[in-house]
């Protein structure tokens, strides 16, 4: 058993600790062996207990996990990476995602082309362009044993370096566990992170890619749903629809870590997995060790309260000066920010006075037009008024004038009328007594004829 054995409760003084016999040497793709000694002896652990901190997530970076950059501000804008202690980093494997793809992929790609290359030419691939389809696809795990508060509380405890060892042989266990016991999660890159203890806790980043064998299309084929039915965990009937084989995946290999945790720490488990209305009974024999497990580290933590009051104290004036230097930045940062809340309302008030001016001369400019438009339309409205008038006289003269010419033009019709009547009636006389009487004279233009 890797560095160390299970928890002990001493009956006597009811303290929790693990025994720890030595430090462990590593080497990249360490085998679940027992670990060879340095011979650097470590103190015994007291009561350490927290939960195991494990996330998988689509979010991953090999240049914040293995390049240069991890000192560079880009990356270490918050200081939160100690440069010092980078060299402590374990890489525990590491290819490039790219030549990983061709190692993995590459047999299974040249098989399909030759299957299609005769009768479905559109179908061949390559392994570049399967990368470059499919690398969105890799997936990142992140590690971690309890979390900054427990990891100092172990270093006061055993020291430094013997602390720094329980964490990479943990990580490590967790690292030869997966490749053991995720066969169809093909890890391409493990590192452990050592040099971010600054707020938190050494951890690993694995990264995965799924890998599925099919008998249609590609033999073997990036899916995580083909990885997790390879690994055994598939969708029964009488399951929720919401407990999917990869979260049975994810309940399952958290209470693998958890357990590989408890050689170092008393683990306290997450929360249970609900198979449909009821827990399953191992639920409740964790349930028991979690009731013992908080009874003791309260104990404990009454023993060190009295050792941390005069700490408390003596750092006290320590806390207060630096609450008064917080304060007086605040404070100042205030004042600042009210002076500049003042000038700018000032400006704001000058320039909504200059508004208000200019707002007053357009509307008196405006007034004097009104006035002016209104007097103008009193004068258009009173001469439209005299054009009508006018307009109406000249029509009843015009009328008057043509009534009189057509009585006119009618009486000389009229005289017309009659003399050809007369003409006629003469014509007639003539014709009939034209051997007998002579033809009258006509009669003077000026004598009137009578009807």
């Amino acid at each position: 058993m890797p560095l160390g054995y299970p928890h002990h409760i001493d009956t006597t003084s009811g303290t929790c600790y693990h025994v720890v016999v030595g430090v462990v040497s590593y080497a990249e793709n360490t085998q679940a062996k027992k670990p060879k000694m340095k011979g650097v002896e470590c103190m015994a652990m007291a009561n350490i207990a927290g939960k195991i901190s494990f996330h998988v997530g689509k979010k991953l970076s090999i240049s914040h996990n293995l390049g240069k950059e991890r000192t560079s501000p880009n990356w270490n804008k918050d200081g939160h990476i100690n440069a010092e202690r980078t060299p402590l980093n374990v890489v525990l494997t590491n290819t490039p995602l790219k030549d990983f793809f061709k190692e993995t992929f590459g047999e299974a790609i040249k098989k399909y082309n030759a299957a299609n290359e005769k009768k479905h030419p559109d179908r061949v691939t390559d392994v570049n362009k399967y990368y470059n389809d499919q690398k969105g696809k890799a997936q990142e795990a992140i590690f971690q044993m309890s979390d900054h508060d427990n990891y100092l509380k172990m270093v006061n405890e055993v020291g430094q370096q013997c602390a720094d060892e329980i964490h990479k042989a943990y990580l490590t266990d967790i690292y030869n566990q997966w490749v053991k016991e995720n066969p169809s999660l093909k890890v391409f890159s493990a590192t452990i992170h050592m040099d971010e203890t600054k707020d938190g806790a050494p951890h690993l980043h694995l990264d995965f890619i799924p890998i599925a064998e099919s008998s249609r299309g590609l033999t073997k084929k990036l899916s995580m749903d083909g990885a997790m039915k390879q690994l055994g965990f598939i969708r029964e009937s009488k399951q929720k629809y919401a407990e999917t084989p990869y979260k049975q995946w994810l309940n399952t290999h958290r209470e693998r870590v958890e357990h590989l945790a408890e050689r170092y720490i008393t683990v306290i488990p997450s929360e249970p997995s609900v198979v449909g209305h009821q827990q399953p009974q191992e639920w409740k024999a964790q349930e028991c060790k979690r009731s013992a497990v908080q009874k003791i580290t309260e104990a404990f933590a009454l023993k060190k309260t009295i050792a941390s009051a005069q700490a408390i104290i003596d750092n006290a004036e320590d806390i207060k000066r630096a609450a008064a230097q917080e304060a007086k930045k605040i404070t100042d940062g205030a004042k600042v920010k009210q002076l500049k809340s003042e000038k700018c309302v000032d400006e704001l008030k000058k320039e909504a006075e200059a508004l208000k001016q200019e707002y007053t001369a357009i509307k008196e400019k405006i007034n004097s037009r009104t006035d002016y438009w209104e007097k103008s339309e009193k004068r258009i409205k009173t001469k439209i008024l005299e054009l009508t008038k006018k307009e109406a006289s000249i029509d009843q003269t015009v009328e008057a004038e043509v009534q009189a010419r057509l009585s006119m033009q009618d009486f000389i019709n009229r005289q017309k009328d009659e003399d050809v009547r007369y003409r006629r009636k003469v014509l007639e006389k003539f014709h009939d007594n034209q051997h007998t009487h002579d033809i009258p004279d006509r009669p003077q233009s000026n004598t009137q004829r009578g009807r």
